[in-house]
C-alpha cells in the first residue's frame, strides 16, 4: 500500500552559488514575473539509478549527498539527502533538489509546479509520477511521497522493501514539466485594447447579471507585459448594471483580475481572463495570479473600488445623455 504525503508549497528555488542580481532574475522567471512561460511538454521523463553506497541501511543514519543526477532544459537535479528515519517512520526517506541555470532573456526549464496562460502557478503533484525498481527492474512498492519547496521531490521506501533496494535501485520520474520562457516588453494599452477589454467583461457577464437597462466596466490598469502577438494586462475591474433614468448601479463588483489579450492587425481579442478565487482562498489567489510588487496596490485598491467609481459614472451620464 502506497503512503502519501502532499506538500504543496509554492516557494520557487534558485541555484546555489549565483550572484544576488542572478537570483533575483531567476526568480522573476520561475514566478513568470515579467516573463512569459509556456509550456512545451507535459512531461520530462527521466530514470535514475541511485547506488547502494548512496543508501544509509543503519537506523537513524544521515547522509547529506550532492551527487548530480540529471542536467536537461538549463534544470539539474540532485539527489541531496538520504535519511534513514528509524522507529519514527520505519523507512528510508530520499530528498531531490532541482536548480537552474537561465539565460536572461530566453530558454527552457523544467518544473513540476504548473504555469497556465494568465499568470498563475501552482503546485502539480501526483504519486503516480513515482516508480521505482529493483536492480533487475522489477517494481517496488513506493511509501511516502513529497513535493517542494519549489521543484523539489522525495519519496520513502519502507523497511519491508530495503531487501529490494540492497543492490541499488531505479527510479523514473515523470513530474517534471517542460517549459519555455523568454522576457516580455512593457507597454502602455492603447484605446482600442482598453475598450476589447471592457467589452468582454460586460458580455461575459450578461446572464450572471440581469435586470438593468445596460451595464458598463472600468479599470485600473497596474502593468501590462507583451510578448510576440500576446498582452498580459494586470489591472483592477469595476463593474456596474444601470438603468436609464438612475445613476445608481443596481448590481455589479469590484475585483482584480488578470486578462491575456491577442493582437493582431490593430485589433485585439480576449483569449484569457482570469479572478481570484473568492472567500479564505483569496488572499492566497491573488499572490498566486500576480506579481508580488503589485500585492499591496490590491489590497489597498480592495478598500475603494480603487477609486474608479467616478470613471464609471462618467460613462454612465454619457449614455444617459445621448437618449
Amino acid at each position: 500500500m502506497r503512503r502519501m504525503l502532499v506538500s504543496l508549497l509554492i516557494i520557487l528555488g534558485v541555484t546555489a552559488g549565483c550572484s544576488s542580481t542572478e537570483n533575483q532574475r531567476q526568480k522573476k522567471i520561475l514566478e513568470a514575473d515579467g516573463y512569459v512561460v509556456k509550456q512545451l511538454r507535459d512531461s520530462q521523463p527521466f530514470e535514475i539509478f541511485i547506488k547502494p553506497e548512496w543508501i544509509p541501511f543503519k537506523s537513524e543514519e544521515r547522509l547529506k549527498e550532492n551527487h548530480k543526477l540529471v542536467q536537461l532544459n538549463q534544470t539539474t537535479i540532485y539527489l541531496q539527502d538520504v535519511w534513514n528515519r528509524g522507529k519514527f517512520a520505519n523507512d528510508i526517506y530520499f530528498s531531490f533538489h532541482t536548480t537552474y541555470q537561465l539565460n536572461r532573456d530566453n530558454g527552457t526549464f523544467m518544473s513540476n509546479n504548473s504555469y497556465n496562460g494568465v499568470g498563475t502557478i501552482s503546485s502539480f503533484y501526483s504519486i503516480d509520477a513515482f516508480t521505482i525498481y529493483d536492480s533487475k527492474h522489477h517494481e517496488i512498492i513506493i511509501g511516502e511521497t513529497g513535493s517542494g519547496p519549489g521543484s523539489d521531490f522525495s519519496f520513502a521506501v519502507d523497511y519491508d522493501q530495503l531487501k529490494d533496494i540492497k543492490n541499488g535501485f531505479y527510479l523514473k520520474y515523470t513530474g517534471m514539466h517542460v517549459y519555455a520562457y523568454s522576457a516580455s516588453e512593457n507597454v502602455e494599452l492603447d484605446q482600442a485594447a482598453n475598450e476589447a477589454i471592457s467589452n468582454y467583461i460586460v458580455e461575459h457577464y450578461k446572464d450572471v447579471y440581469s435586470g438593468t437597462d445596460k451595464s458598463f466596466e472600468v479599470h485600473k490598469v497596474y502593468g501590462s507585459a507583451k510578448a510576440g502577438n500576446e498582452i498580459k494586462v494586470y489591472m483592477y475591474s469595476l463593474y456596474g448594471g444601470f438603468n436609464k433614468n438612475s445613476e445608481n448601479s443596481m448590481n455589479g463588483h469590484s475585483l482584480p483580475a488578470v486578462v491575456t489579450l491577442k493582437q493582431e492587425d490593430g485589433a485585439y481579442t480576449v483569449t484569457g481572463y482570469k479572478e481570484p478565487q473568492d472567500g479564505d482562498e483569496n488572499a492566497k489567489s491573488i499572490k498566486s495570479m500576480f506579481p508580488e510588487k503589485y500585492h499591496a496596490q490590491i489590497w489597498n485598491d480592495k478598500t475603494n473600488s480603487a477609486n474608479l467609481e467616478d470613471n464609471l459614472l462618467h460613462e454612465v451620464q454619457k449614455w444617459q445623455a445621448s437618449l
